[in-house]
């Protein structure tokens, strides 16, 4: 299961099938830890 982490200045955003990323968000899975690229 992926775990996703933020700070409080970024957002995910779920539409469509598609997840539009404002922000810093990381992602956290089998315990390796790497920052997702801005979509918006």
């Amino acid at each position: 299961m992926n775990v996703y982490a933020s700070n409080k200045d970024c957002a995910l955003r779920s539409k469509g099938g598609h997840i539009d990323i404002l922000g810093d968000v990381y992602v956290m899975s089998r315990s390796n830890i790497r920052k997702l690229d801005e979509t918006f």
